[in-house]
């Protein structure tokens, strides 16, 4: 989802989905260059962004684990093992 306060989020987004290229977000990650989108896929960002706002996703990091449970921010890795291999029962919080 790109963000609007990242002023070339929305092309690099474009472009990395074009090509559905992993190197090219790595690429993006690790402040590389990477190419103009050449294809239009307004479509595919608009509906990803309205799924995330209705999640309740408006930043990242956000991850979402297999049962369905939002984690948004940061998290060490033993907070991340313990989510994945131990995840709280609903209504509960870790």
């Amino acid at each position: 989802m790109p963000l609007s306060f990242h002023p070339d989020a929305y092309w690099k987004s474009q472009s990395i989905l074009c090509k559905s290229s992993l190197q090219w977000l790595e690429d993006n990650f690790a402040k590389k260059e990477i190419p103009r989108p050449d294809c239009d896929n307004k479509e595919e960002i608009e509906a990803n962004t309205k799924i995330a706002l209705e999640l309740g996703i408006t930043g990242t990091p956000t991850m979402v684990l297999p049962d369905g449970m939002v984690v948004m921010g940061v998290k060490d890795a033993k907070t991340l093992i313990e989510l994945v291999t131990n995840p709280p029962k609903k209504g509960e919080t870790k």
